[in-house]
């Protein structure tokens, strides 16, 4: 069963700032780079507000605010963290 603890939107996720999240999904199953983009994906992050790409670290600006976001996994390939910072 998959569990995604993640904004609805991107401007819910710029609203939240400072936050944590999680996705836990067995049929999704990768490293910590391939969940930084189903997470960006999920989110609906535009391309276009993505200004740093590390694989495991991205910075996002929507023009007003700057997030840093860094994946991490938790303990198997298919449960992984989000920390999400203002920047």
């Amino acid at each position: 069963m998959s569990n995604y603890e993640v904004p609805e939107n991107c401007v819910e996720l710029f609203a939240n700032g400072d936050a944590f999240y999680v996705i836990e999904d067995p049929e999704k199953r990768g490293d910590n780079v391939f969940e930084m983009k189903i997470f960006l994906e999920s989110v609906g992050v535009p391309e276009s507000f993505v200004e740093f790409d590390e694989g495991t670290r991205v910075i996002l600006s929507n023009g007003e605010k700057r997030l840093q976001i860094d994946s991490g996994g938790l303990g198997d390939f298919s449960s992984h963290c989000f920390q999400v910072s203002l920047f």
